[in-house]
């Protein structure tokens, strides 16, 4: 299955088509179109079992009673088509990573990797000392793309996750001190 999603204008590309940029800027204010959040749902359910509904994407970034918003995303993009994201939620100066997917024909070329990667640097930039996300023990892609940036598991949640067939996994939790 092909997942990609609209046409995502102004965020600059490399020569190879590929770019990523914040969904919000640094006073948490959004400013693409609602279309943008019925992508990331999209690719949010090729990735996860629980699937978050587009207007739960929306309700993050754009707050119904016009707040201010705590949660960041970085997307990607490839040649102007959504590929993937990261949001995290900034607390003070700790942040949470809530949710990071690629779309399943992005996935195993290194993009989760430069996502991340780009998303610590934006996290760093709002003075984020620490970031912390937990992950599926049966997630082995994703855990390699945390170790590599250099996460330490510091704690297990066992039975965390629970599938749709009643399965229960554990969640490893990571953190990372910028």
């Amino acid at each position: 299955m092909v997942v990609t999603a609209k046409i995502v204008k102004n965020i600059k590309s490399n020569t190879k088509g590929l770019g990523v940029a914040p969904l919000t800027d640094r006073n948490g204010l959004c400013q693409l179109d609602d279309e943008i959040f019925i992508s990331l749902a999209k690719i949010h359910a090729s990735s996860f079992e629980k699937q978050w509904p587009a207007i739960g994407f929306k309700n993050m970034f754009r707050p119904p009673d016009g707040r201010k918003t705590h949660y960041r995303a970085m997307l990607m993009v490839k040649k102007n088509l959504l590929i993937g994201f990261v949001i995290f939620l900034k607390m003070v100066d700790e942040a949470e990573i809530i949710s990071m997917a690629i779309a399943p024909n992005c996935r195993g070329k290194g993009f989760g990797h430069i996502l991340l990667t780009k998303s610590i640097e934006l996290i760093k930039a709002e003075a984020i000392k620490k970031v912390f996300l937990e992950v599926n023990i049966q997630n082995i892609a994703a855990i390699k793309t945390y170790e590599q940036a250099n996460f330490e598991q510091i704690s297990i949640r066992k039975g965390y996750y629970k599938s749709k067939a009643g399965v229960k996994a554990d969640a490893l939790i990571y953190a990372k001190s910028l």
